[in-house]
This record gives C-alpha cells, structure tokens and sequence, in this order.
C-alpha cells in the first residue's frame, strides 16, 4: 500500500493521500481525527472478514471497532453526506493476469503482451459510500479507478442499483442492465449483467453472459470493423481484440501494429493511414474496459489481503490487573485493547516464550512470565536478566502501555531485523521506565 486518503469519516474532511511507510507518526490537535484515521484500519478489516448487507460493518463487536452506523460515521458537516476511501498501490502483472484467466468468459494469455508494460505502476482506486434513504443501508455510489493511463469510472443507482460504466469519460454498455452487488468478503462491489429474463442450457453459459467482460468484448470485436476489411471474419476480429493491450492512448496506438496473426488488412490500413483517429480512441477506450472486471477483482484481492494482515491495538489507558480469572480458551491473537496479554503469554509454547522473553531482554532489558494461582491468572515482569519477578500492577505504569505493543509487534513479526527493531523500541525502554 503506498498511501491512504479518507474524506468526511467522523472529523476527518479530507486527509489528502497520507503515505503508508515503515512508520508513520499522526500529529494533530485534540479531536482532529488522528484516532479515526488509525481506527479506519480495524474497520475495513472487519468489514472484509465478515459478510455483510453493506460494504463497511460499522460495528465489529468485542474485538473489533465502533463506529456506531452510517449516521454517527458521516462528517456531520458534509453537505454530499458521503464517505469516500481512496487507496494507491503497485499493480503486479503476473497476480493480474492470474486473475484475468480466472473469469468466466477469458483467454489464457501464456506471453508478456498483456500486462507486462504495467508492472509495479500505481493503480488508484477510490469508492464513496452513502446511505440508501428507503432502508438506511450503506451501499457503494460510485467507483473510480485510474490505471495505466486510463480512467474507468461506475456511478450506481440508489434505487435499483444500476451501474453506469463510463471508460475515459466513454458511457458504455448503453441499454445493458449492470447490476452491483456487494462483494463476499470484499469492499468494491462486483458487477454483474442482469441475466434473470433468460434461460441457459449450462451454469456457466449463464456466467460467461452475466460478465461483463463479455459485453464489453463483443462491443469491442464490432468496433474492429473500422480498422480491416469488410468481409474479415469474427474469428480474425477476435483475435486482435485478446491481444490489444491495457495502455495510455499513445501506447496504444503505437501497439497496433505489433498485433501478430492479424489479417493483411489490418497491417494495409494501418501502414496507410486509412485508420481515423476518432475510431482509434473509441477502440483504446473498449479495449481498457475489457480489463475492468479483472481490475476490480484485482483490487479486491489486493485490499481484502491487506487488511487482513493489519493488527490494531487501542490506546491502552488503565493499568495492568493484578489477577486474571483462568479461561479455558485458545489465543492466538492479542486484542485490540491488550486485554488478554495475560492468558495469550501464558497460551505460548515455553520454546516460543523462550524466544519472546530473549527479544524482550534485548528490546526492553525485561522478561515476562505468568503463575497460576485458586483460579486466577498472574501477569509478572522482571527487569534484567536476574531480575526478581513481580506482579505487572506493582510496577512501572509504563510496562502496561508498552508491553501490548512491543509483544504484538513480536507476535506479527514473527523474526524481526533485531537492528532496525531495537532501534525502534529504544524511546519504549527509556518511557517505561
């Protein structure tokens, strides 16, 4: 993830695209919304792992965050009433055309033709969210995407949820009916062709006609016409289309005679100037959109495997216990408020604690260990090596604040640079203390 932008989420108006570095440090007066611009990472993760009606689960629960609901999330201020997220990444060509070959209605591609020029460019995707007055459920109301030069945008009905597609400012797919519908376990929304008032012989007939991908080919093949001769077949059309490239205009047009296996036709008007300018633009801007379902589905995958992978912890205001009351349960996980560090440390193997307790000495200068006692469950530290265990309450205020973080770092980790690491958690030694 190379940047995040938030518009009109609680105080947030508009952040601008905030960098997603090693380390990043909000600074900001009280209540400017430093804590919801941190908080909004727990909140897509959960909206991600769990299925719901609308594209953001406001409410995650005990474990996750409370956002409360589309009302009490909405800048009050905002005049559009309208929450928009605005991510940028790097495209990986392979994990794109894996996808691509995936869909119903594709062509393996075994070359570099396809997405090769695109690799690590940064792919822009931004959706708004507003709230459906006849239910007060939250839906997506408009996609916007820019890639390799192209701008695809999908405006979506409240009402019916109709999706209008528009590719460079190109509507497309006029009298098709396009449906959204929220994605399983994913924030963009998946378009779907409405197919209900016909009857197919195959479930996958019915797929390779509901993708859109397919309309959009077969408009694409008709807008060939332009560029051979009159009696070339649909066969030979449909060649050249599997092969025109996802690429700004002037890439494109560059590429067409790169095209192999094309009639002589093709090569003949194209060498002779006999392709107009008008219908080149309207064939760059179909061949873009035949990759906007893989596109989405690519942005998906990619943000639904990021935010699963992001770990949150709240800022942590009350002291250690001096007793935990024993649970029965399985931890694998620290949550999001450090309040079951106790039964997680005690829940570790001794060989991995062994591990975690040698960091933390190097880290920290402290070891952590936990005692059964009637019951109840005792979280105690040592300071240094050969330092006397104590019960976590009876010491520095700090040790409860730091050691959620620094053990949550570990835990993610796994095996850290122990250099850089160090380095990090040096200002969390000195404040402990």
């Amino acid at each position: 993830m190379q940047s995040l932008r938030i518009r009109n989420l609680r105080n947030l108006v508009d952040t601008g695209n905030i960098p997603i570095n090693r380390i990043v440090v909000l600074l900001g007066r009280n209540s400017s919304g430093k804590s919801t611009y941190l908080r909004s990472f727990p909140l897509l993760r959960q909206s991600i792992e769990q299925d719901t009606r609308s594209p953001v689960l406001w409410y995650g629960g005990v474990t996750g965050v409370d956002f409360g609901d589309f009302k009490t999330a909405v800048n009050r201020d905002s005049e559009d009433r309208e929450i928009a997220f605005e991510f940028r990444f790097s495209l990986k060509a392979s994990r794109l055309r894996q996808i691509r070959n995936m869909l119903p209605f594709s062509r393996p591609f075994g070359n570099e033709h396809d997405y090769g020029s695109i690799e690590n460019q940064t792919c822009i995707i931004s959706m708004a969210i507003r709230e459906d007055q006849s239910n007060e459920i939250a839906y997506v109301s408009s996609i916007e995407l820019h890639v390799a030069g192209n701008a695809f945008k999908v405006d979506i009905d409240e009402e019916s949820r109709q999706a209008r597609i528009s590719v460079n400012g190109r509507d497309l797919l006029e009298r098709v009916n396009v449906f959204a519908e929220i994605s399983s376990r994913g924030l963009i929304p998946a378009l779907r062709v409405d197919t209900s008032q016909k009857e197919y012989n195959t479930l996958r007939a019915r797929r390779v006609d509901q993708s859109i991908t397919s309309r959009i080919h077969r408009r694409t093949i008709e807008n060939i016409k332009w560029f051979v001769h009159g009696r070339t077949g649909d066969q030979a059309k449909r060649e050249i289309a599997y092969q025109l490239p996802l690429a700004p205009l002037e890439k494109f047009r560059e590429s067409l005679l790169e095209i192999t296996g094309a009639p002589d036709s093709w090569y003949e008007y194209g060498q002779s100037g006999r392709w107009e300018e008008e219908h080149i633009c309207t064939l760059h801007d179909y061949a873009a959109a035949s990759h906007l379902e893989a596109l989405l589905h690519y942005c998906n995958d990619y943000l639904a495997s990021f935010y699963s992978n992001t770990a949150y912890i709240k800022p942590i205001r009350a002291t250690g216990e001096r007793y935990y009351r024993q649970q029965d349960l399985a931890v694998g996980d620290i949550d999001s408020e450090g309040a079951n560090l106790a039964f997680f440390v005690d829940a570790l193997p001794d060989e991995r604690r062994k591990r975690l307790n040698a960091w933390l000495l190097e880290a920290l200068n402290v070891k952590i260990s936990t005692r059964r006692d009637e019951g109840h469950l005792r979280l105690l530290i040592s300071e240094g090596e050969q330092g006397r265990f104590e019960n976590i309450s009876d010491v520095g205020f700090g040790y409860s604040q730091v050691l959620p973080f620094a053990i949550q770092l570990w835990h993610l980790k796994n095996q850290f640079e122990p250099p850089r690491v160090l380095r990090r958690l040096q200002y969390l030694r000195e404040w402990s203390h």
